[in-house]
């Protein structure tokens, strides 16, 4: 009778091993969940601001409107007398130099990173399937890969809870050309936990140091 207990417990390990493998978008809803439990994102409407630290020691204030539900972004940086922003796909100018896609590009930069993870469900975003684990400071994380047309992105989520810790950008991923963010803190609107700041790094020129931003208030749009 023992024997038979032993034989069936080793024809189980395949089975038990194999159930505790994580899928990258088993990953991905999870950490979704975590940063976004009651699905608010496609609903944001906020006045947010920011505080840029650079290298050199400056310091660039922004401040930006998202109105997730009617697709309307404003950009404004007093410093650089910019104020512009586009609803739906009407741009528009208050002051400063710039064009549509420019404008464009602003509001995709600043509502993709703002917006991770959830963003990573966007139509179009192809998630691999391969889940990488690497260490990243303190945290044990799964690391996920996104590639895009220009660049190929590497998300970086925390095994414990996942919360996303990192991610990193190759223009060029065989030479490992591009930047890495680290996140810290954790700002909460309504539900939602949004990371406090994020310092950019170089993945090459020896992980130069780039500037930190990070999220100063909110306030109701």
């Amino acid at each position: 009778m023992k024997n038979i207990f032993i034989l069936i417990s080793i024809s189980l390990l395949p089975v038990l091993t194999f159930a505790q493998v994580r899928s990258s978008q088993e990953i991905l809803e999870k950490s979704i969940q975590y940063h976004d439990p009651e699905g608010q994102w496609p609903l944001f409407k906020e006045r947010l601001f920011f505080k840029a630290d650079l290298a050199d020691k400056s310091e660039i204030f922004t401040e930006i409107e998202i109105d997730n539900r009617r697709g309307y972004f404003k950009f404004k940086q007093e410093e650089a007398n910019t104020e512009i922003g586009i609803l739906q796909d009407s741009c528009f100018i208050i002051s400063g130099d710039s064009d549509c896609n420019a404008i464009k590009k602003t509001r995709n930069y600043w509502i993709y990173l703002w917006g991770l993870p959830m963003k990573l469900k966007d139509p179009g975003t192809n998630v691999d399937t391969e889940v990488q684990e690497r260490k990243l400071k303190e945290f044990d994380c799964y690391v996920i890969r996104v590639p895009y047309v220009k660049d190929t992105w590497y998300f970086y989520i925390d095994k414990s809870n996942f919360a996303l810790r990192a991610y990193e950008f190759f223009v060029d991923e065989e030479k490992r050309i591009g930047e890495r963010i680290y996140l810290e803190g954790e700002f909460s609107i309504d539900k939602m936990r949004i990371p406090q700041s994020r310092s950019w790094y170089y993945t090459h020129e020896d992980k130069r140091f780039l500037a930190t931003d990070q999220l100063l208030k909110n306030e109701k749009l």
